[in-house]
């Protein structure tokens, strides 16, 4: 194989595995951009703590305060979380452990989150 024959065959690569994986950065719509598979601990570093979190595993959901979380602990293969930024109006969601998406609010998820945060501020 030549140089030139190798070097396309390692690109060829490249771009399956990048397809495969799809993109490898997501933006929000204030346009935050971060690594698709980044750590989902890292979300407050890289862009503040959430105003809430939900909690998807094996059909059941419950949606928390970052700073009031349930005394137990949700653990388990596919387990989904959603960290919901509310100001910025979007939730960027992970997969066990690692971020894979950033959506806009559903009215539904308004509808559980927003009783937790005003009895936060005591509206």
């Amino acid at each position: 194989m030549t140089r030139k024959q190798g070097g396309a065959v390692a690109a060829a690569v490249c771009i399956g595995a990048m397809l495969a994986a799809g993109c490898a950065t997501i933006t929000t719509t204030d346009g935050t951009r971060m690594n698709r598979g980044m750590p989902d601990h890292k979300l407050n570093d890289k862009i503040g703590p959430p105003d809430a979190v939900g909690q998807t595993l094996e059909g059941r959901t419950r949606y928390y305060l970052p700073d009031d979380p349930p005394e137990e602990a949700w653990e388990g293969k596919g387990l989904e979380a959603d960290y919901y930024y509310l100001d910025r109006g979007y939730k960027i969601t992970s997969v066990d452990g690692r971020v894979r998406e950033t959506g806009s609010i559903t009215r539904e998820e308004w509808d559980e989150i927003m009783p937790l945060v005003r009895a936060r501020r005591g509206r």
